[in-house]
C-alpha cells in the first residue's frame, strides 16, 4: 500500500486540527473536536422501540434531547458491552444533538497533517466515514467523520 501525507479536506487554511482520541473495544479512533460540545459519563438512556441496533435511545442534557448512538455497534458492526463506565461524546449536527458512546476517552491532541492510504484499486480510505489516519505515539489511528457517517446512514429524528 502506498502512503501519502495530505491536508485534510477543509484543512488547507487551518494550522491544526484538534482531535479527540478514544477507544472502542480494542481499537483506537479519533474525531475532530470542533462539533463535540461535551465529553461526559454515559447518561441515563430511555429506550425507544423499533429503531436500528446502533440507536440506544434518548437522553437529555440541559433541556436538549440527545439521540444516543452506540458508536461501537455502528462502526465495528459488533455487539458492544455498554456499561456505566462508558462515556458519551455530545455532538451537534444541523441543530440536532447526538451522544455517541465510547469505551474510554484517551486524550485530545493537535494534529497538523493526516495520512491516507491508497489500496490496489487506487481508491483512498476504503470506509467512506474515515478522513484519514493520524500517527500518534507509533499508533495508526483512524480519523472518523461523524457527519459523513450519519449522512450515509441517514440517521434522522422524526
Amino acid at each position: 500500500m502506498e502512503k501519502q501525507t495530505k491536508r485534510a479536506k477543509g484543512f488547507e487554511n487551518k494550522k491544526e486540527l484538534s482531535a479527540i482520541i478514544f477507544r472502542l473495544g480494542s481499537e483506537i479512533f479519533a474525531l475532530d473536536s470542533k462539533r463535540v460540545l461535551e465529553i461526559m459519563p454515559l447518561p441515563f438512556v430511555m429506550k425507544i422501540p423499533l429503531v436500528e441496533r446502533y440507536v440506544l435511545g434518548l437522553s437529555e442534557l440541559r433541556g436538549e434531547a440527545l439521540l444516543v448512538v452506540d458508536l461501537y455497534q455502528l462502526i465495528l458492526k459488533r455487539d458492544s458491552n455498554i456499561n456505566p463506565n462508558n462515556y458519551a461524546l455530545v455532538y451537534l449536527l444541523s441543530d440536532e444533538y447526538y451522544a455517541f458512546t465510547v469505551d474510554k476517552v484517551l486524550q485530545v491532541i493537535n494534529v497538523s497533517s493526516l495520512s491516507s492510504e491508497k489500496g490496489r484499486n487506487g481508491t483512498a480510505n476504503a470506509h467512506q466515514y474515515i478522513d484519514g489516519y493520524i500517527t500518534h505515539q507509533r499508533t495508526k489511528i483512524k480519523l472518523i467523520n461523524l457527519e459523513r457517517l450519519l449522512k450515509a446512514l441517514q440517521v434522522k429524528r422524526e
